[in-house]
This record gives C-alpha cells, structure tokens and sequence, in this order.
C-alpha cells in the first residue's frame, strides 16, 4: 500500500502484542533504508535477535564479513520460532537473493513480514499471504478525524457549523491515516470558527485530477508543520540529522 496508508501501524500492533511475545521466540525489526545491502541487515538483525533475549553477541560483530554474518545468522535462527519485521522496503535487489537462503526455513511455525509500497517486493511473498491496505472508509475516516480534531471535547464530535469544511478537509485525505492524523490534530489547535478551517482547506491546493497523490499526502503534512512552533519545526529539523 502508499505511503501514509498504516502498514507499519498495524505490522507494529501485531509485532508488540502479548500474543506475538508469547508465541514467537525470538524478535528483530529492521525498518530498510534504500541504501541497505545484504551486510548491513544481517548485522542489524543479529543485533536485534541477540539483545531480544538478552544473548551475549559474537565478538567482533562489526568488522565481521558478509559470509562470516550469514552463519552467525543462519545458526542462530536454527530450531527457533522468530517473527522478522523487514519494514519499508522499496525495492527488489541482489541483497535479498542474499538473505533469503540464511533465514531459516526450520519447520517451526516463524514469520517473515514485509511492509512496502512496491507491489513487485510485495510478491516476493505467496500470492495468497499479500495484504494490500486499502485507505479507510468514510465512516471510519470521520471517526478518526474527529477523534484527533475535536480531542478536547467530551464527546469527541464536529460542532455543526464546522462540519460542512471538516468534510471538505477530510474528502482532501482520501482515506489514509497519515494524512487524517496530520489534519485532524493540526486543526485541534485552531480556532473553531468556520472562517479558519476554510483558510486550511484552501491551503490544500492541489488539482484532483493532477497531483499524485503521494504529494497530496505530503501537502498536508507541510501544512500541519508549519502550524507548529518556530522551536518545534526547528527540532523536527535537528533530527532529520540523524537516521
């Protein structure tokens, strides 16, 4: 599914539950960069699979080979029931043909879960294990956005005269989460009158027909942060620094 439509939400409220802590034995979530190789994934996995349980880590770790990581890995996964999280993958490349042998198709019931916007790195997967998310009904957008917007009020609703330009601004978000949360919680801070919720419609100033609509998502999102406070968009702006 697009950016923005709660893949990784729901692959992280599955991943964190009691039932997946209880039924798998071992752990590891790897969100990919488009500029991971087959090396850096397999240290990072084996990083995150040894501290999961608290394991003492091979000696060397960083400086090892790409072939001396494998077996590291491939032993380690031997006879254990993981769930393995690769989060954001954008594209199919020669590393993946390097991964795939070393995680371990033992018979024990574990997982591998991919989240992506690629319908090819998608298929990677059994035709019938692809989910494809599809954006949230209206109903449920308008739950959504009124629970973000409106979280001050006791019971959470859009007052009538607000109501014919919150749906504007919803019809806007086309369904994806993102873009409802970025909304909603942007207006929650403004003021309640008709005449501010019409000045952030028209901020959203895209053409239907013509901008795709991973801009329109961003549009959003560059609208609600520049709603925000010169030293928070300034802190948002420090941690761009780090990955």
């Amino acid at each position: 599914g697009m950016g923005g439509g709660g893949k990784t939400t729901l692959v992280n409220d599955v991943y964190r539950s009691q039932e997946a802590r209880r039924h798998f034995d071992h752990r590891a979530w790897v969100r990919v960069t488009q500029k991971y190789t087959a090396e850096d994934l397999m240290r990072r996995l084996i990083k995150d699979l040894y501290n999961e349980n608290r394991d003492i880590l091979p000696g060397n770790i960083d400086a090892m080979p790409c072939d001396s990581l494998a077996e590291v890995l491939h032993g380690y996964l031997q006879q254990k029931r993981y769930l393995i999280v690769l989060d954001d993958m954008w594209h199919i490349n020669g590393w993946f043909d390097e991964l795939s042998p070393v995680l371990v198709d033992n018979k024990c019931g574990s997982r591998i879960v991919i989240t992506t916007r690629n319908h090819d790195v998608a298929y990677l997967a059994v035709e019938s294990r692809v989910l494809e998310l599809q954006p949230l009904q209206e109903g449920d957008s308008w739950i959504l956005f009124c629970n973000k917007a409106f979280w001050k009020y006791k019971d959470r609703s859009c007052p009538s005269d607000l109501e014919y330009w919150a749906r504007k601004i919803l019809q806007r978000c086309h369904g994806l989460p993102l873009a409802i949360v970025a909304a909603g919680s942007s207006l929650s801070y403004r003021e309640k009158e008709e005449l501010e919720w019409r000045k952030f419609f028209e901020g959203l100033d895209w053409e239907e027909t013509k901008m795709p609509m991973s801009e329109r998502v961003r549009n959003v999102l560059e609208l609600s942060f520049g709603d925000l406070s010169h030293h928070l968009r300034n802190c948002f702006r420090y941690c761009c620094f780090f990955p």
